[in-house]
């Protein structure tokens, strides 16, 4: 793309003007050549160049903001993310533009509706129930109505295909929302490991000590048919991740897991 185009068609405008605003003399004759920058040597360092109205007002599309925009920087992010027509570009941005064009913009659209409705009610969507509505709204069973997209998703593969792992991913990410563990959880001991190893060394020294000879071990376990999800979805910038719904504990079945030991002197201690 030539010079030309940037400063002649009106769709380049707003990925430079931003930026041009915001230099300084001071930050440009650094990197003009030593035979032109004499000529400027009385120009005052704190002078801005003055961008020509025609340039900010005729640029359509999206308008791009950054730490070098004017105004204050964390005013220009909190617009950008409440406005879909304004990016804020990042300082580890590399490039600027629409790039690929956007394609299942209704799944898109279904999607970010959800996630937005469920996050702003207290109750933030799970990544597994994201995929169940993709699939249960835009799934067809029968294999002639089946559209580009749930092909190209394999969603009819009986597991979620990489395909539709990535697209969701970056479907949240272009509209600034990620995957985050839920804030109130309970940490798991970093010495896990050890914890279990001095425990089961502990109940085999007592085994054996008294005599036990076989050793039948069970326990109960309540498995509720609707498990809390820990994963939500919520935006990139959100603090903390919770969540107002209401879990019944009694809607499950109990479960008994049963272990047989019938030589316990073959176990280490």
């Amino acid at each position: 793309m030539t010079f030309q185009n940037w400063i002649k068609q009106k769709k380049y405008f707003g990925k430079w003007v931003h930026y041009v605003e915001a230099f300084k003399v001071s930050d440009i004759l650094p990197n003009v050549p030593a035979t032109y920058r004499k000529d400027y040597e009385d120009v005052d360092a704190s002078s801005q160049v003055q961008i020509d109205s025609k340039f900010r007002n005729s640029t359509p599309g999206h308008q791009y903001v950054s730490a070098l925009s004017a105004g204050i920087r964390q005013k220009n992010r909190n617009a950008a993310e409440k406005s879909n027509n304004i990016r804020y570009l990042l300082q580890t941005t590399k490039t600027v533009g629409s790039g690929r064009k956007v394609k299942y913009t209704h799944q898109e659209e279904f999607l970010i509706s959800i996630v937005v409705i469920k996050w702003e009610t207290s109750n933030p969507l799970s990544k597994s129930a994201a995929y169940d509505l993709l699939i249960s709204t835009f799934g067809h069973e029968q294999e002639a109505e089946r559209t580009e997209w749930e092909v190209k998703m394999k969603i009819h593969s009986g597991h979620i295909s990489p395909s539709l792992s990535q697209w969701v991913a970056r479907v949240l990410e272009r509209h600034r929302f990620s995957i985050r563990k839920e804030s109130i959880s309970q940490t798991v001991p970093v010495n896990w490991l050890q914890i279990c190893l001095d425990a089961c060394a502990l109940i085999c020294s007592i085994m054996r000590s008294a005599g036990v000879t076989r050793l039948v071990n069970a326990d109960e376990m309540f498995l509720q048919f609707y498990s809390k999800e820990t994963h939500l979805i919520a935006p990139t910038n959100a603090g903390r991740v919770g969540s107002n719904r209401a879990e019944d504990a009694k809607k499950g079945c109990t479960v008994m897991v049963l272990v047989r030991c019938s030589n316990l002197k073959s176990l280490p201690l």
